[in-house]
């Protein structure tokens, strides 16, 4: 008898955007259906409550963002904000400077 493989059910690892995250919480605030949402953006129900519980630095994180870009790029929110803000300052100084910053400077 040949080995058959099961067609897998399992969801496809989702990473969403800090601004899908956004769209998750204000839906929230809307009143609508949390299955709504979790079928809408294809995640799980751990995911969910991890957005849930990360509401107030998610919006933080959007309120202090320079650009809505920011947002729209980004998947994780900041780890070390002192230090992101400190990089950050010093990469858009060189660039006024016009030295160029490559991957490995950074």
């Amino acid at each position: 008898m040949a080995d058959s493989a099961k067609p897998s059910n399992k969801r496809k690892r989702v990473v969403l955007t800090i601004t899908q995250k956004l769209d998750i919480i204000r839906g929230l605030e809307r009143g609508e259906n949390k299955q709504d949402l979790m079928r809408k953006f294809n995640i799980g129900s751990s995911t969910f409550y991890f957005i849930k519980l990360q509401k107030d630095k998610l919006m933080k994180f959007a309120s202090s963002a320079e650009t809505s870009k920011a947002s729209d790029d980004r998947r994780t929110l900041p780890q070390h904000e002192k230090l992101d803000k400190i990089l950050c300052d010093w990469f858009l100084l060189k660039r006024e400077e016009g030295i160029p910053i490559s991957e490995p400077i950074c």
